[in-house]
């Protein structure tokens, strides 16, 4: 059997404030997502570039759709089907706004999430990577 390649890379960006202060970034997805994948937030990610590492890719969508440039890496990477994440810990202030590469709307918003809140209501392709990071966290 031939393992596939990811096609898509991201980073799972957390807030830790102390004992139960856990908090994942969610970006809040546009619409037409939140009802094609059955859930609401959505991690900085997208497809890797011909000639892009994954990491490499993380760390610019990370950057185009949260203005949150990533400097060190927690853990990672994780790859569930084609998509493949990193777990970042950031306390920059995100943006959300017009994709500067592409020129699109992306998010709609962010919100800071428990972590199960998070996976609840992450788009459905997105559980195992939240899972993967919870346990990861402790």
């Amino acid at each position: 059997m031939i393992k596939q390649l990811p096609s898509a890379a991201g980073v799972i960006v957390y807030q830790d404030h102390g004992p139960g202060n856990l908090f994942f970034l969610g970006l809040i997805s546009l619409p037409e997502f939140q009802i094609k994948n059955c859930g609401i937030y959505d991690i900085p990610k997208g497809r890797i570039e011909p000639g892009e590492l994954p990491l490499q890719c993380a760390i610019r969508e990370a950057l185009e759709e949260a203005t949150i440039d990533i400097t060190h890496l927690d853990s990672g990477p994780y790859t569930h089907d084609r998509l493949t994440v990193w777990l970042a810990e950031s306390y920059q202030e995100p943006c959300i706004g017009i994709n500067p590469t592409t020129g699109i709307q992306e998010h709609l918003s962010y919100s800071w999430l428990k972590p199960d809140i998070m996976e609840a209501q992450c788009l459905d392709y997105l559980k195992p990577h939240i899972q993967w990071a919870r346990k990861y966290l402790g």
